[in-house]
């Protein structure tokens, strides 16, 4: 019985931390937190390939083109760079410039 209330209480935890999606504010700023190191940053990123939905305006594009330039910088792992910049639909209200189409390219994004 107690190993079913286990199971019970795992499976709604699960259920509740997938319902609260997270923000992209909350994570851009734990990337940019004056003390967070390349690990809290690489679980801001993390968090930002995963968000629901993905649906941001442009303060928010904004906000992730500048985390995910500076994470290339860092030569963080691409493939997470690649996940978050697709999570978020390739960010449609930056204007893709030459700056933006290196950026792609560089991390190998899927973008139209």
């Amino acid at each position: 019985m107690r190993r079913l209330s286990l199971a019970l209480l795992v499976i709604m935890l699960s259920s509740t931390v997938a319902l609260g999606c997270g923000d992209v504010r909350v994570w851009t700023n734990a990337y940019w937190r004056e003390a967070a190191t390349d690990r809290n940053r690489q679980a801001a990123l993390v968090e930002l390939s995963s968000l629901c939905g993905s649906k941001t305006d442009a303060d928010g594009d904004q906000r992730l083109l500048a985390v995910i330039r500076d994470a290339e910088q860092r030569q963080y792992d691409r493939a997470l760079l690649r996940r978050v910049l697709e999570a978020h639909r390739c960010l449609p209200t930056v204007p893709r410039t030459a700056d933006k189409a290196q950026l792609i390219s560089a991390i190998g994004a899927r973008c139209s």
